[in-house]
């Protein structure tokens, strides 16, 4: 079935990886997914990108919602991510391109930044890391 997900995957953007990497030694870097194992088979293994790398080595933890019964934007998997992980709302920032998801992830108290389906989130949290939020 993973075969099937790799004929419309052609591969992350190895430059954004990277800067996920980079993040990861300052920041706690957490993926929240609404996902499947059947992408997942795909994403944690090192088909993801150039590098070689699976999506595990990019973030210190995994939210994946068919594990947790629980969807983004429901409050559950957001409050679940921030007791697991054991960190405040107000101190974590979370980034999707679904507008949706980030009001599901504000009503918590969580920061959060909309980008564009595909898009380069990099500029975006760059600023906002600068200005402080």
């Amino acid at each position: 079935a993973a075969y099937c997900w790799e004929g419309f995957f052609d591969g992350a953007p190895v430059d954004r990886l990277r800067t996920l990497l980079e993040l990861k030694k300052d920041y706690h870097l957490g993926l929240l997914s609404n996902t499947n194992p059947f992408m997942m088979e795909l994403t944690d293994s090192p088909r993801l990108s150039a590098d070689k790398r699976p999506i595990s080595d990019y973030f210190h933890s995994m939210f994946l919602s068919y594990e947790l019964k629980a969807y983004k934007p429901d409050e559950k998997i957001f409050r679940l991510a921030l007791e697991r992980d054991g960190i405040l709302a107000d101190e974590t920032l979370f980034i999707d391109d679904a507008a949706k998801n980030i009001e599901g992830a504000r009503r918590l108290g969580i920061h959060g930044l909309h980008v564009a389906t595909n898009a380069d989130w990099r500029p975006a949290l760059t600023s906002l890391l600068r200005n402080g939020r």
